[in-house]
């Protein structure tokens, strides 16, 4: 067992015995197994114990258990007691995803706070077979059919090697004591019920299913960095990052023979699922408009992109008020500068920046005011004499759904002077009768 270890921890590339490395550890055989490898091997290593305070007393007695086993070794215990059931019910998830969020917030925030290079978490090869199960059950692709990895990020998993029947003989053979979870042998749980009921089944069909489960996990591991690879070509023909936003060319990826497992795997990140994916393509060719939501991100379907940004949080709408002798004002989002001079004929009036407009003074009636446009709106826009309406206006531009949204207009108390970033009204631009000129800016 010692020795598979080291060779595991070295074939995969897991740490080396200088890293610092920060070991979860349960109390359970499986983590006091790989705290003592860990021991044996000459690595330096501190321990971190959660207490999800689900289970009474066994809880607290399972943190002093292993609190003594840091003690015995002198070795750094980290201890974190967590309100479970609180924190499932305010975020509307099970028991078992809310101790496993929790866990690993605060494993990423010892990482991050004691500069630890790996946290070591003891999964052996019986939990690759039943994550993978689990996830076929479920539908899954390639990421939830190669089970745990070795690596991933700063998480490792050095007893994937060893199945469970092994890691309890290992633990006999040594005198180890650890903490027994009655909870492991309930059938409510999935993964127990798996463990229990359908795995001595299948050991039926095939007594070395464990491993032929750790085989397969590897294979489809291999086949996936395959495609990573080939999905790496294809992203970089597709994908165009600018500012915030991630921009998918349509054309690009419907030149693609299958464009689903792309797509998916493009977006998926953005939390977007196989579903969403099939509906997506569906209107690839269609009236450009539809937004896609994810729980974190949305996806516009626009004229040449798939446009794919964070959802916006919800904001009030703001209406930024302007008074005739203001110089200077300060919104929560920008600056507004004014200025008034006389008219010179040297000034080109119609080359302004796009944040930057000029208008006849004495044509304007105060106050002034910026909000966000509104369906009905209209103004002339500059070099035009008939009325068009923004909505209108902003189609002709190409403004995307996204970028409309965060369109404002500058009106005074009777018309609109400026659909602001775009254009002007013609009806109150600077010419050669213009005495004054106002110059707005928005920084």
């Amino acid at each position: 067992m010692q020795n598979n270890f080291r060779n595991f921890i070295k074939a995969k590339e897991l740490c080396s015995v200088n890293d610092k490395i920060l070991l979860a550890v349960s109390g359970g055989i499986d983590s006091v197994v790989m705290l003592n490898l860990f021991i044996k091997a000459g690595y330096s290593v501190s321990v971190a114990h959660c207490n999800f305070n689900l289970r009474a007393q066994n809880s607290i007695d399972d943190a002093a258990f292993v609190k003594s086993l840091c003690r015995k070794h002198k070795l750094p215990y980290y201890y974190k007691s967590f309100q479970t059931r609180s924190y499932a019910k305010d975020k509307g998830v099970s028991l078992q995803m809310a101790a496993r969020n929790l866990r690993f917030e605060w494993f990423d925030a010892l990482v991050e706070k004691d500069s630890f290079q790996h946290v070591a978490l003891a999964h052996n090869k019986n939990d690759i077979a039943e994550t993978m199960l689990i996830n076929l059950c479920r539908g899954t692709g390639l990421k939830g059919l190669h089970g745990i990895l070795p690596k991933n990020g700063h998480y490792i998993h050095p007893l994937l090697f060893a199945e469970r029947k092994a890691i309890e003989s290992y633990a006999r053979k040594q005198g180890l004591k650890w903490r027994e979870d009655a909870s492991n042998f309930e059938t409510d749980y999935h993964r127990n019920k798996l463990r229990l009921k359908v795995f001595p089944i299948l050991k039926e069909l095939n007594p070395s299913v464990i491993e032929a489960f750790y085989k397969t996990a590897e294979n489809i591991a291999q086949i996936e960095q395959v495609c990573h690879e080939k999905i790496d070509e294809v992203a970089k023909k597709v994908i165009v990052k600018k500012q915030d936003k991630t921009y998918l060319n349509k054309a690009s990826l419907i030149s693609q023979k299958h464009i689903a497992p792309y797509l998916y795997a493009l977006i998926s990140d953005f939390g977007f699922n196989s579903a969403q994916v099939n509906d997506i393509i569906k209107v690839l060719n269609r009236q450009p408009g539809q937004i896609f939501h994810s729980a974190t991100h949305r996806l516009l379907n626009d004229r040449t992109y798939l446009i794919i940004e964070k959802r916006p949080a919800r904001k009030k709408t703001q209406e930024v008020f302007i008074e005739k002798n203001t110089k200077t004002l300060n919104s929560e989002n920008f600056t507004i500068q004014f200025a008034v001079f006389p008219y010179n004929k040297h000034i080109n009036f119609k080359t302004a920046h796009k944040h930057t407009a000029f208008f006849d003074l004495d044509k304007i009636q105060y106050p002034l005011k910026i909000r966000p446009w509104q369906k009905a709106d209209s103004f002339y826009p500059f070099g035009m004499k008939n009325r068009k309406k923004i909505s209108d206006f902003l189609i002709d531009e190409k403004v995307n759904l996204f970028e409309k949204e965060k369109v404002s207009v500058l009106t005074d108390s009777a018309n609109i002077l400026w659909v602001i970033g775009y254009r002007n009204d013609d009806r109150y631009k600077v010419t050669a009768e213009t005495k004054k000129v106002l110059k707005i800016e928005i920084l």
